[in-house]
């Protein structure tokens, strides 16, 4: 049956199974994300997204394919200009072998070129078993009228409960590293530091901006409207922010704020992860910084999280997470830049320092 690529119609519950069935089937053993129905509205369907950057293969009217990108605006250098994150890349394996991969990237690339986005990115496990498959679809001449660059990154990992970090029988060589380095307490409630609140969105924003300005160039980042943020930070259960705020009579000063979701990881077992978005606060303030991962890590234990979670670029200053306690995993995590016309011109895209999400 001839198999037809085209945006996807059905919902949460159906892309949830299919991603899940799909990379059981195909990554026995290896670490993959069970996303949530939670997670997938938040980040997928919400203003942001919409259908129309989502990409689907179906034989019939049975879903064999996926995969997608969350249209974004970044700015690098003084220059703004749309782009993207792409992700969620799916194949059942009953379609493997028939360049399905292939036309979703194709799609996927075409969408870019007719919508005028400049730039489109994705974050990869260069040791993990789908790494061949990515590094097919770069290397199979889709985007050779384009610019590509792959900029290292890297994953830090807080343990906060190490009995169900044992159950999931990690490879001898991350717990041999992550238990040396972790020393697992319970924590406690940091005083100062309160649940997000809406009146705390301009402070917070500001924040962020400013944080932003001192960046050295090249750095590429997010540019937020007030109310893509807002949903950033409370716009799920699945997502959780907290701010270290000093409280004044006409109003909170907001020193920090930190923001987080939780997805579940699956390999041998399942662990709940708290996955770090935002943690930003005042200038060398590496006080603020440790209260307010002391704050995360007490409301992650008490959500039920097995790992905190923090992926940032290589070589971003970290005194304030070791301290905390964060180590960094030894595998080789990349992200992966695709430049199209429209996008950044300015230097070379391997030359970008990257903020993630």
């Amino acid at each position: 049956m001839t198999v037809e690529i085209r945006s996807f119609e059905g919902d949460l519950s159906q892309l949830r199974s299919f991603l899940f069935q799909t990379w059981s089937a195909v990554y026995q053993g290896e670490l993959f994300i069970d996303f949530s129905e939670d997670f997938l509205a938040w980040h997928l369907f919400g203003p942001q997204a919409t259908r129309a950057w989502t990409v689907a293969a179906y034989e019939g009217s049975k879903l064999g394919g996926f995969v997608w990108a969350l249209p974004m605006s970044v700015s690098v250098s003084g220059q703004r200009f749309h782009a993207t994150e792409a992700g969620l890349l799916a194949v059942s394996p009953e379609l493997r072998g028939r360049n399905v991969a292939l036309s979703l990237a194709r799609k996927l690339v075409q969408l870019h070129e007719e919508r005028g986005y400049g730039l489109s990115m994705g974050f990869f496990d260069g040791e993990h078993r789908s790494m061949p498959l990515y590094r097919l679809l770069l290397e199979s001449g889709l985007l050779q009228m384009h610019q590509v660059a792959t900029v290292p990154a890297e994953v830090k990992v807080r343990i906060l409960d190490l009995p169900s970090f044992l159950r999931a029988r990690p490879t001898e060589l991350v717990e041999r590293i992550v238990l040396r380095a972790t020393q697992v307490l319970p924590f406690r409630r940091v005083e100062g530091v309160r649940q997000y609140m809406p009146e705390d969105l301009s402070s917070c924003l500001d924040l962020l901006r400013s944080g932003e300005s001192r960046l050295e160039q090249p750095y590429l980042y997010e540019e937020w409207t007030e109310a893509e943020f807002a949903r950033q930070l409370q716009g799920s259960p699945c997502v959780t922010t907290l701010v270290a705020a000093r409280e004044r009579g006409s109003g909170a000063l907001i020193r920090g704020f930190v923001n987080y979701f939780r997805v579940e990881a699956v390999q041998n077992d399942r662990m709940l992860c708290g996955v770090i978005d935002h943690l930003h606060s005042l200038p060398e303030d590496v006080r603020t910084t440790r209260l307010l991962l002391s704050a995360a890590f007490c409301h992650m234990q008490e959500q039920g999280c097995t790992l905190a979670v923090f992926p940032m670029r290589s070589g971003r200053k970290t005194r304030g997470l070791t301290r905390a306690g964060f180590v960094t995993l030894p595998r080789k995590m990349l992200c992966c830049l695709v430049g199209f016309p429209g996008g950044p011109s300015a230097r070379p895209l391997k030359d970008f320092y990257v903020r993630f999400r």
